[in-house]
């Protein structure tokens, strides 16, 4: 085996080693810092460097059992990351992981779990339909548009 290969991880590691890259992540560039979300406070080689990371934490995902709210969340923060710095294919990608993912999972969720991401629910498909309008995916922007649609009728607070 090579020095660069891990041992496979328990779900305990996997968890423990997620969130110590979080934390790196967060160090040189702060979840509540605008600059996180604008491509341009990216130098070539730090783009390259939290691009890793925001892998490495998402390859764990798979290996962590439960935390169906974090892997949820962290699927939301990826995929509007990917929007915010302009990247509208990853962000597609990792948006219509969370829909599937929220759908498989659901009833997982605390009904406080599910509240929360009534709103995050609503701005996935929004940004879906936008970022299918930059590719000039028409019919999948209209499509994001009406499941919007139909999303939002069930709820009140929208």
């Amino acid at each position: 085996m090579g020095a660069s290969q891990e041992l496979p991880l328990n779900s305990t590691d996997a968890l423990k080693l997620y969130h110590q890259i979080n934390n790196e992540m967060n160090k040189e560039f702060p979840i509540d810092d605008i600059k996180t979300y604008t491509r341009d406070s990216f130098s070539e080689t730090q783009l390259k460097k939290y691009l890793s990371l925001q892998y490495r934490k998402l390859d764990l995902l798979p290996k962590i059992e439960g935390h169906y709210y974090l892997k949820i969340q962290s699927f939301l923060d990826v995929g509007n990351w990917f929007y915010k710095v302009g990247f509208p294919k990853e962000s597609i990608k990792w948006y219509n992981h969370f829909l599937k993912f929220y759908a498989k999972n659901e009833d997982k969720l605390t009904s406080e779990e599910k509240n929360s991401l009534i709103e995050m629910h609503n701005h996935a498909y929004s940004v879906l339909a936008a970022d299918y309008a930059k590719l000039s995916v028409l019919d999948s922007a209209e499509y994001a548009h009406k499941a919007n649609v139909n999303f939002s009728k069930a709820f009140n607070k929208i």
